[in-house]
Parts: C-alpha cells; structure tokens; sequence
C-alpha cells in the first residue's frame, strides 16, 4: 500500500462512518469552506513516518508507515457541546480500534475548542499505520 492508497483509504473509511450525519458538510485535505452549512467538518491525512518492518530482499520486504487522520469538527455555537461530541463519537466509535482494509487505526483522542465566528469548534485525531511491501 503507498501513501496514496492508504490515504484514499482512510477518507473511504471515515465516509462509511460519516453516513449518519449527512447534513454536515464534511471536506478533505484543504478544501475552503465556502459558507452556508451550520455544521461542517475538515479531515485530514499527514503521514508521519515508517520504518523497515522485515528483513529480506525486494520486493519482499515490509516497511510499516504511520500516519494520523485529523478531522476538525464545527458547529453553531447554539447547538452547544451535546452535538459537537455526538460528532466526535461518530467518528470515534466508527473507526477507533479498527481495522479497515490494510489500515489500522489506533487510539483516538478528542479535543474540545473554543467558540468563535459563530462556530464552537472540535478535533478528533486518530493515528494509524500500513505496511508498504518493496
């Protein structure tokens, strides 16, 4: 799997779990918010390192890879903390713990923002990792 594939999976996997909330917007990498939806969501990949996970020659050895999915919730400040976790628990409960295709997602960790522009905001991080084989 390369950095492509596992990051086309991980937006496949949060998409799958993301069907219960159609209303929010949900966008990825560094799309622009262009206004109008109340409640609205940011996903992002980065990868963050690897390292060789077997011995051997090409192309079969294994390098295991690293990366955290970032998704950055928002909503109106009058729906208050209740729908911002009910958002983050979605996320959590759908994909923490989890193993979804070649990728396994570890622990999550969410974290609660402050208000501002209308918006009270949130973010969910999840690690995971891959093997790539060469």
């Amino acid at each position: 799997m390369t950095e492509n594939e596992a990051r086309e999976a991980v937006y496949a996997a949060l998409v799958a779990v993301w069907l219960p909330a159609p209303t929010v917007s949900l966008m990825f990498d560094n799309e622009v918010y262009k206004g109008g939806a109340t409640e609205w969501a940011l996903a992002n990949v980065h990868h963050t390192g690897g390292g060789q996970h077997s011995l051997g020659v090409a192309p079969d050895r294994i390098y295991r890879r690293w990366g955290l999915l970032t998704v950055h919730l928002n909503v109106a400040l009058d729906k208050g903390t209740k729908r911002m976790d009910a958002l983050a628990r979605l996320v959590v409960a759908g994909l923490e713990g989890k193993v979804v295709g070649d990728v396994w997602f570890q622990d999550s960790a969410y974290r609660e923002g402050g208000g501002g522009d209308g918006y009270r905001s949130g973010t969910v991080s999840l690690p995971f990792s891959y093997d790539e084989v060469k």
